[in-house]
C-alpha cells in the first residue's frame, strides 16, 4: 500500500491531474493545508461528522428502522456492518459496504482506506459476524446490560476504536464542572443517575494499557444501559445544559458495538434472507501517483483547470508546496475502493445502489458516486475535501467520463469558495422579472445570507421525506438547529424582523401597518378575546384556541394538561384533556401537527408530524374528533369562517367537527397559543392538500431552510394566452418537492457546471390548445425545457436529442438548483439561450455528418460555462424568444 504503482498511459491523465490539482486546491482555500497537515488530522481524527442524534433509547429507535421501508432497513443493515468492521480511529479505519442479494441470501463486500491485505483477524472476524447472523432466529429477551459472545467479540475487535471512545468521554467529564458532585448529592436515589454514575466511574478509571477485555466490555454495556434510559439524557441536559449533551454524545459512541450488534440481530430475525450471510473483504489498491507532465506548478494548474484570471496566491501558498503535494501518491477511499472493485474484477454488481459506510462521505467521494452511469448513495456527506485520497485509474470509460464530470464539479466548488459572481449577473435580474419587485433577485439572496446557512439540498429533501414518512434517518438530521427558525418576534406576515407587538393583544408582531391590515380581519376575531381572558385557573391549564361547529366565532379557551410518569417504561409525558370541547360523549381524539407554514415559508419546528428521533422547535396541534367521518359530525362553520377571513372564498377541505388548537412542545408537553399560531393554523388549512408552485412572494425578507427559489419555464400557451414572461421566480417549498417527486436533471445544466433538476407542473390548462387556438406550436411546446433536456453521454444512442417525456406534452416547467442555492432567472435564460441558439445547431451538424463518439465528445467540450458567459455577451444578452 505504501508503493505508488507503475500503469499504463490512459487517456484520462489530464481528467485524472484535474481531480488532483483541483482537491488540493480546495483543500488549501478551506483551510484544510496540505497533505502532510491532512494527515496529521487524520491521527487526531474525531468523530465530528457522525455524531449522533438520539433522542429516544436505543430500542425505540430499532421499532422505528424496522418498520421502515425495505431499502431503508437494508441500508441501515450495510451502516452497521460497516461500523462493526471499523477498527480503529482516524481515516485509515474507515470502512465500506455493499449489498448484493440473492434468491437465498446476501453478501456483502468490505473494503476500507488502508486495506484489509491478509488481515487474518479480520477474516475469522467476517466468519463469525456470518455464525451471528445465522443463529439470529429470535430476539433475545435480555437485559440491556447484558453480552453475548459475539458482542464482546466485536467490542475487542474495535477495541482500539472503543478506548479513544472512552478517553474522549474522560476528557468531557474532567471538563465538566461538579460533574459528580451533582450527582452524588442530588439524584444519588434515581436509577438513571446510578447507571450514569457507574459508568463515569468506570470510564475515569480506564487506563488503555492497563484495562482488560472485560472491564472495556463492561464499560460498553454500562453505556449502553445508558443510552437506553431517557432519563438519563434529561438528567444530563438538566444538570449540565449544553455539555449534557456532550456526555450523551459520548456515551452513544461507546454504546455503538452493542447497538449495531442488535440491530443487526433484529434485522436478521425480520428477514430470514439475511441468516445466510457471505462477508467478503475487498483486496487493497495500490497507491497511485501523477505522472511527472502533470506535476506543475499552481500557476499552470489554475490556467489548465480554467479558473482565468484568479491570482496563484488565491489558490495556493507557493509554486513548490504545491508541486510537492501534488507529486505525493494517493490511495483510494474505500467507497471509491468499492467502485473499482465491480469494475476490475468482473464480479457481479450490488443489487442496492447504496454503499454503507462507518462514517460519512467526503466531497470527492460523494461528488463522484452521485456522476455514476448508475449513481450510489451514502449516508451523507461532512463536505471535507482529503487530497491525500485520489479518484480511481481505469480505462472504463464510465469511470473515466465519471471522473472528468467529478473535476468540473469541483472547478465550479472552487469558483464558489474565490466568490467568483454567479452566471449572468452582467444582466440586471429587474428586465426579465415579472413586474412584482424592484430589487433584483441578487439583492434578496444577499439579504437572504444573513439569516441562512448553507445547506446541501438533495441530502435535505432525501430526509425530510424519510422524516415526513416515519422513518428514522440514518445519519444525524440535517436540520437547521433551532436558532435558524424564524424568531418569535418576526413578523407573522412576511417574516421580517424584528417586529412589533399588536398594541391590544401583544400576541403577534407585525413589521408595517400595511402587514397588520393585512392580517385584521382574521388576528379581530380573537384580539379582544386575548387581551381580557380570564385568569389561568391552574398552572397546568393551558392555553388553546377552541373552533366550535355549530358557531363562526372561534374562542379562547384553557384546557387542562396533566403531567404524568409512567414508572415501568420510565417515560414522561402529558394527558391532554379537551373534553367537553371535542364532545360530551368524550369521543376518542386524533392530532394534525402544523410545524410549517406554506404560504408565509416559515418553519416552527421540525420532527412532531412523524415519528422521528430528534425533534427541534414547536409545532401546533390541532385537536379533533377521530370519527369525525363516521359520527356524524357536521362542517365546522368557525373553520369555514375563520379561513373566508383570510381570503378564499371556498375551503379547499371539509373539516367537520368541533377542533382545540394548542402549541406542542418537546418532550411531549404542551405550552400556550399564541394568535401568530392562529395565522399559521390559517395558513395551513388555506393550503392543505394544495402542492401548487407558487411565485416569489416579493414582501418576504427570507424564506424556511427548506424552501427553495426556482424558476418557471413558461410553456407556448402561457406566454400566447396569459402573456407571461419566459421565466417567473417561483418558491418551491418541502411540500411541493414531495408531491413533484424525483424530476429529473438536466444533462446541459450538468456540462454548464450549475445542475438543475426540473419538474413538469401538475396543471393541465395547456395539455389541450385552447379554443380558437391557431399558433404556430402546440399549446404544451416548450423548446427551453426540450433543449435543456439534450442528452450528452456520448454513447447513448439518443444522443443530442430530449428523451420522449421531455419532448412532448411538456406544459410550465419548474426548475432548481441541484446544490440547494436560489436560482436566477438570469442563468436560466442564458442557459436556454445557449443551447438554442448555439449548441443545437452545433448538435445537429454532428447528427448529420459524423456520429462518431470523438465528434460528439468534441462537440461536449464546447459544452462549458466559459463559452457560455462569452456568447451571451457577444450576442448582447439578447431576449428574443421564438
Amino acid at each position: 500500500m505504501d508503493g505508488a504503482r507503475t500503469r499504463p498511459t490512459l487517456q484520462n491523465e489530464e481528467d485524472i491531474a484535474h481531480v488532483v490539482w483541483a482537491a488540493h486546491i480546495i483543500s488549501y482555500l478551506t483551510n484544510k493545508g496540505n497533505n502532510a497537515e491532512l494527515a496529521d488530522e487524520a491521527d487526531d481524527d474525531t468523530d465530528n461528522d457522525e455524531i449522533t442524534d438520539h433522542e429516544t433509547d436505543c430500542e425505540t429507535e430499532k421499532a422505528v428502522i424496522l418498520s421502515g421501508s425495505r431499502e431503508s432497513v437494508r441500508r441501515k443493515f450495510l451502516d452497521c456492518i460497516a461500523q462493526l468492521f471499523s477498527h480503529c480511529k482516524g481515516r485509515g479505519g474507515v470502512t465500506g459496504a455493499a449489498l448484493r442479494e440473492m434468491e437465498d441470501g446476501v453478501e456483502v463486500d468490505i473494503a476500507r482506506n488502508d486495506g484489509f491485505s491478509s488481515d487474518l483477524e479480520a477474516l475469522g472476524y467476517c466468519r463469525i459476524v456470518e455464525q451471528y447472523l445465522a443463529g439470529s432466529f429470535e430476539e433475545t429477551k435480555s437485559p440491556a446490560d447484558s453480552g453475548t459472545d459475539f458482542e464482546q467479540t466485536a467490542v475487542g475487535y474495535m477495541s482500539e476504536r472503543v478506548d479513544e471512545w472512552i478517553k474522549d468521554l474522560q476528557r468531557v467529564i474532567r471538563k465538566t464542572k461538579k460533574a459528580r458532585l451533582c450527582i452524588d448529592q442530588q439524584h444519588g436515589e434515581e436509577t438513571a443517575a446510578q447507571d450514569w454514575a457507574r459508568t463515569m466511574e468506570q470510564a475515569l478509571q480506564f487506563d488503555a494499557e492497563k484495562t482488560d477485555s472485560e472491564t472495556r466490555f463492561s464499560i460498553v454495556k454500562h453505556a449502553y444501559r445508558c443510552v437506553n434510559i431517557t432519563e438519563v439524557q434529561d438528567l444530563l441536559s438538566h444538570m449540565f445544559g449544553q455539555d449534557g449533551q456532550k456526555l450523551w454524545d459520548r456515551l452513544n459512541f461507546i454504546a455503538r458495538p452493542l447497538t449495531d450488534a442488535r440491530l443487526l440481530r433484529s434485522i436478521a430475525v425480520q428477514e430470514p434472507q439475511f441468516r445466510n450471510c457471505r462477508v467478503s473483504l475487498v483486496p487493497p489498491k495500490p497507491k497511485t501517483a501523477l505522472d511527472e507532465r502533470y506535476v506543475v506548478g499552481i500557476s499552470e494548474a489554475s490556467e489548465r483547470l480554467g479558473l482565468g484570471s484568479v491570482p496563484a496566491s488565491r489558490l495556493y501558498s507557493s509554486n513548490q508546496s504545491f508541486k510537492e503535494a501534488c507529486a505525493e501518491p494517493f490511495g483510494l477511499h474505500a467507497e471509491m475502493q468499492l467502485v473499482l472493485h465491480y469494475d476490475e474484477q468482473r464480479v457481479p454488481q450490488p443489487t442496492l445502489d447504496y454503499f454503507g459506510c462507518s462514517k460519512k462521505s467526503c466531497l470527492l467521494c460523494e461528488t463522484f458516486l452521485a456522476a455514476l452511469p448508475n449513481p450510489i448513495d451514502t449516508r451523507g456527506r461532512h463536505g471535507v475535501c482529503y487530497p491525500a485520497w485520489g479518484v480511481p485509474v481505469s480505462d472504463s470509460a464510465g469511470i473515466q467520463d465519471t471522473i472528468k464530470e467529478l473535476g468540473k464539479s469541483l472547478v465550479a466548488r472552487i469558483r464558489e469558495l474565490l466568490n467568483v459572481k454567479h452566471l449572468g449577473d452582467n444582466v440586471k435580474q429587474s428586465e426579465i422579472v415579472s413586474g412584482f419587485s424592484a430589487l433584483t433577485l441578487e439583492e434578496w439572496r444577499q439579504k437572504e445570507l444573513t439569516v441562512r446557512q448553507y445547506k446541501d439540498s438533495q441530502t435535505q429533501q432525501q430526509r425530510d421525506m424519510q422524516i415526513k414518512q416515519g422513518i428514522a434517518p440514518t445519519t444525524r438530521s440535517k436540520h437547521q438547529p433551532l436558532q435558524n427558525f424564524e424568531p418569535e418576534d418576526c413578523c407573522v406576515m412576511c417574516n421580517t424582523s424584528p417586529g412589533r407587538p399588536c398594541a391590544r393583544c401583544r400576541s403577534t408582531y407585525y413589521c408595517s401597518e400595511e402587514c397588520e391590515k393585512s392580517d385584521a380581519a382574521s388576528h379581530g376575531r380573537l384580539c379582544e378575546q386575548f387581551a381580557s381572558q380570564t385568569d389561568r385557573p391552574s398552572p397546568q391549564h393551558k392555553r388553546a384556541i377552541f373552533f366550535p361547529a355549530d358557531s363562526e366565532e372561534p374562542s379562547l379557551v384553557w384546557v387542562p394538561c396533566t403531567r404524568k410518569y409512567e414508572t415501568e417504561e420510565r417515560m414522561s409525558w402529558t394527558q391532554l384533556n379537551p373534553h367537553p370541547y371535542l364532545g360530551t360523549d368524550e369521543p376518542a381524539k386524533e392530532s394534525l401537527r402544523i410545524e410549517h407554514n406554506p404560504v408565509r415559508s416559515r418553519n416552527l419546528g421540525s420532527g412532531f408530524a412523524g415519528a422521528a428521533i430528534r425533534k427541534e422547535g414547536y409545532c401546533v396541534s390541532l385537536v379533533y374528533r377521530e370519527l369525525y367521518l363516521k359520527d356524524g359530525s357536521k362542517t365546522n362553520r368557525s373553520i369555514q369562517a375563520c379561513i373566508a377571513a383570510s381570503g378564499p372564498l371556498t375551503t379547499p377541505h371539509e373539516y367537520r367537527g368541533p377542533m382545540i388548537a394548542l402549541r406542542e412542545t418537546h418532550p411531549e408537553d404542551y405550552e400556550d397559543i399564541t394568535l401568530a399560531d392562529f395565522r399559521h393554523i390559517m395558513d395551513y388549512l388555506v393550503s392543505y392538500r394544495d402542492t401548487k408552485v407558487r411565485e416569489t412572494v416579493p414582501d418576504l425578507r427570507h424564506r424556511a431552510p427548506s424552501t427553495m427559489r426556482g424558476v418557471r419555464i413558461c410553456c407556448y400557451g402561457e406566454l400566447k394566452v396569459h402573456g407571461s414572461h419566459p421565466f417567473v421566480a417561483v418558491d418551491v417549498t418541502r411540500s411541493n418537492q414531495i408531491a413533484l417527486g424525483d424530476g429529473s436533471i438536466s444533462p446541459i445544466s450538468v456540462c454548464l457546471g450549475m445542475p438543475l433538476r426540473l419538474w413538469k407542473e401538475p396543471d393541465h390548462e395547456f395539455h389541450e390548445d385552447p379554443p380558437g387556438w391557431a399558433g404556430h406550436m402546440n399549446a404544451d411546446s416548450n423548446q427551453n425545457v426540450a433543449f435543456l433536456m439534450l442528452e450528452t453521454d456520448p454513447f447513448h444512442e439518443w444522443w443530442g436529442w430530449a428523451p420522449m417525456y421531455w419532448n412532448r406534452r411538456i406544459g410550465n416547467v419548474c426548475a432548481v438548483r441541484e446544490d440547494g442555492e436560489d436560482l436566477s432567472m438570469d442563468d436560466v435564460a442564458m442557459m436556454c439561450y445557449f443551447v438554442r441558439r448555439k449548441l443545437q445547431p452545433m448538435f445537429e451538424e454532428v447528427l448529420e455528418s459524423d456520429t462518431s463518439v470523438e465528434s460528439r465528445r468534441g462537440a461536449l467540450d464546447f459544452v462549458t460555462r466559459d463559452n457560455m458567459v462569452a456568447y451571451w455577451s457577444a450576442e448582447g444578452g439578447i431576449r428574443k424568444w421564438d
